[in-house]
């Protein structure tokens, strides 16, 4: 048996690895330099993660390491019902690791959490890139970073119970992928669930992400009303199943909420935004402009109430932009098509691709064709197209960034038809 050479042997990049780390380590090196704990003696407990989360943190440890009630507890002001508290706080499998730690570690522990679920949006985003593309490159590390270093995970990193609901959201949605395309539910039905269970209140916002990711879905890729239909009584039914899983939980916290000051809460019966100028289309209007000004990264991230945090990197702004280019540019190409293969001039079209370029390129194709057909024994692995309305749709189909190619290509099978010719 021949062993390989260490020395010699190629490097393979493990992706899914770098792209829990990438995120992990770049939150990790900013408690470094400003000092934070455990690297330094700053806290960074900030607002309701100072005054509620942590200490409800402490106490749920104390509560399983003494085994004492997790329905109702006694030392949370005259007694509270704590599967309530539970559902919302403390639901994060992460925190059960508390048990194994001293109570001096605690706080680092809890402070690390917030780069640890960072690390871990950064993967599971990795795998519904690798699974859905097939794209396993540094494209797949940087992408993932995008999304777990996002302006939301930034700004909201001290509620660290919306964390794990935040990291399990592209694993949802490549379950509901999966189960549109294979019927596969398992994944979907599982991570549903964990993604509710963690945390109901970012779980809600998870599902009506999830109705959007469907109804984009089936409009890109329209099966026929049958089967959208078929389709759409899936989701239904392994959502309702995720859903009624949680129900151990959700149950007794809705029953507690009853008796709260947000049980006199209700959804609004108008349209209102509460960033909007007025209550009218003018005012959605300014709104719109607002949010979209806030993608651009030049304001801080909003920590308690504002405009949404929507920004995730300036190249993830450019790809959008050039995203967009690409889906406007074949609808103009095939708007002026017609002109361009009844011989006219196409003007007044800045930005882009020249139809005068194209123009002269068929003019010269047209002459080559002419010159072919007086060409003799022509090699059968030579590019031939005796159909010169098949060889315009051909080159019309080609994207621009290849058209200097396909000129030197044609200028080279040119040549050898005059060559043949005069032969």
């Amino acid at each position: 048996m021949k062993l390989s050479n260490p020395l010699t042997r190629k490097w393979k990049w493990n992706f899914t690895v770098l792209s829990f780390a990438f995120p992990c380590v770049g939150m990790l090196v900013v408690m470094l330099i400003s000092g934070y704990i455990p690297f330094g003696k700053t806290s960074m407990l900030y607002s309701d993660m100072y005054h509620q989360y942590y200490p409800f943190f402490l106490a749920f440890r104390r509560s399983l390491r003494q085994g004492q009630s997790l329905l109702y507890n006694w030392s949370i002001g005259m007694g509270v019902d704590y599967l309530g508290l539970i559902s919302y706080y403390l639901a994060s499998p992460l925190n059960l690791l508390s048990v194994l730690l001293p109570e001096k570690w605690l706080l680092g522990y809890f402070t690390l959490l917030t780069p640890i679920k960072l690390g871990f949006a950064g993967l599971f985003f990795s795998l519904f890139l690798q699974k859905l593309y097939g794209k396993k490159d540094f494209a797949v590390v940087a992408f993932s970073a995008f999304y777990a270093l996002c302006a939301w995970a930034l700004g909201f990193h001290w509620n660290i119970m919306w964390m794990d609901t935040f990291a399990l959201l592209p694993l949802v949605i490549l379950g509901e992928i999966a189960l549109l395309r294979e019927k596969r539910f398992f994944l979907y039905t599982a991570t549903l669930f964990l993604a509710i269970y963690a945390n109901y209140y970012v779980g809600f916002f998870v599902c009506i992400f999830v109705a959007l990711v469907f109804f984009c879905y089936e409009i890109c890729r329209f099966p026929g009303w049958k089967r959208a239909g078929l389709d759409l009584v899936r989701i239904a039914i392994f959502s309702l199943l995720a859903i009624g899983m949680t129900a151990v939980l959700e149950l007794p916290t809705l029953a507690a909420l009853q008796t709260t000051q947000s049980s006199v809460n209700a959804f609004p019966k108008g349209f209102r935004l509460n960033i909007a100028s007025e209550n009218t289309w003018k005012g959605l209007l300014d709104a719109m402009r607002q949010v979209a000004g806030n993608m651009g990264g030049a304001l801080e991230p909003n920590f308690k109430e504002g405009l949404p945090n929507l920004y995730c990197g300036v190249f993830a702004i450019q790809l959008a932009f050039l995203f967009l280019m690409l889906v406007v540019r074949p609808v103009v190409l095939a708007l002026i098509r017609p002109k361009v293969e009844a011989g006219e001039m196409v003007d007044d079209l800045v930005g882009l691709p020249a139809a005068e370029e194209q123009l002269a390129l068929y003019e010269a194709l047209e002459d080559a064709a002419k010159g072919d057909a007086e060409a003799a024994d022509e090699d059968e692995d030579e590019m031939s197209y005796k159909d010169i309305e098949a060889l315009k749709a051909h080159i019309f189909a080609l994207s621009d960034n290849h058209m200097e190619q396909v000129v030197t290509l044609m200028r080279g099978w040119m040549g050898k038809n005059e060559s043949s010719a005069k032969a």
